[in-house]
């Protein structure tokens, strides 16, 4: 009886944590004003509990950015600081650039 119970207990872990919602979906607010790229993307990370990886390189990372979003999901908002011109993949808490 309790090899059933823990492996029950195995079983429903995995199924909740699985029924989380992904982070680029998951709904956010933020309102940013001339801030640097860079600093807008560790601000919203910070602020719901993620971490961005990505090449410094592929883009100008001091380019001043203005967003204001309530309730938009992640991707929405990156689209708008990224100008639609990146893709995004996410393992656990890390969004990365494609």
């Amino acid at each position: 009886m309790k090899i059933f119970l823990i492996t029950l207990g195995f079983c429903l872990i995995t199924i909740f944590s699985f029924a989380q919602k992904a982070v680029l979906d998951k709904p956010i607010t933020v309102k940013l004003s001339n801030e640097r790229l860079e600093e807008a993307l560790k601000i919203i990370g910070n602020r719901n509990g993620f971490s961005f990886s990505y090449n410094p390189t592929d883009f100008d990372l001091n380019r001043r950015v203005t967003v204001n979003a309530t309730g938009k999901a992640v991707r929405q908002v990156l689209d708008e600081l990224f100008r639609g011109s990146a893709t995004y993949k996410e393992r656990r808490n890390l969004i990365y650039r494609k």
